[in-house]
């Protein structure tokens, strides 16, 4: 069968298909006491709220990461990673665990590192 053949086939079924909807739809027009109506719920999608995203607390420092793009992976900034994992000047290691989230509450994390100084060398 030829594609002409079945295309012509096919608009026939979707004719017939249409003239029969419209003969139906003039029947409820006059017999109005016949006419079936359903109602369909509402849903309002406002009010329906996305699970929040599961929170990851904590990175491993892989090749090519940088303070920068593990704080805007995670969307925090640069200050905020370093405060929390007491990085300075932004020097971080292959392997290193990095928290990414707020620490819990009550634990400090304006806390300064304890400073030691190296002992003093005695003169020979």
């Amino acid at each position: 069968m030829t594609l002409k053949k079945k295309l012509a086939i096919l608009a026939l079924g979707l004719s017939s298909l249409f003239l029969t909807a419209c003969a139906e739809m003039d029947t409820q027009d006059e017999n109005p006491e016949l006419v079936e109506t359903t109602v369909s719920p509402v849903v309002d999608n406002s009010q329906v709220v996305p699970p929040p995203p599961p929170v990851v607390e904590y990175h491993i420092v892989k090749r090519g990461d940088t303070v920068f793009n593990i704080a805007k992976r995670y969307g925090r900034n640069v200050a905020q990673i370093t405060a929390w994992n007491r990085v300075k000047h932004n020097r971080i290691r292959l392997g290193q665990k990095l928290r990414v989230a707020p620490p819990v509450a009550g634990m400090s994390t304006t806390t300064p590192m304890k400073k030691t100084t190296p002992p003093k060398r005695k003169k020979r």
